[in-house]
C-alpha cells in the first residue's frame, strides 16, 4: 500500500520541474516577444 503513495510523490515531484521547466521558457519568450515588438515600433 506504501507504494500507491509514494508513487504519487515521485510523480508530483517530475511535474514541479516540469512545471519549474515550462514558466522558465514562458518567461522567456515574453521578454523576446517584448523585445522585438519594441524593436519594431522604432
Amino acid at each position: 500500500m506504501a507504494e500507491v503513495f509514494s508513487d504519487k510523490i515521485k510523480t508530483a515531484k517530475n511535474k514541479d520541474g516540469e512545471i519549474k521547466d515550462l514558466h522558465a521558457k514562458i518567461d522567456q519568450l515574453a521578454v523576446e516577444t517584448d523585445f522585438s515588438t519594441r524593436g519594431l515600433k522604432r
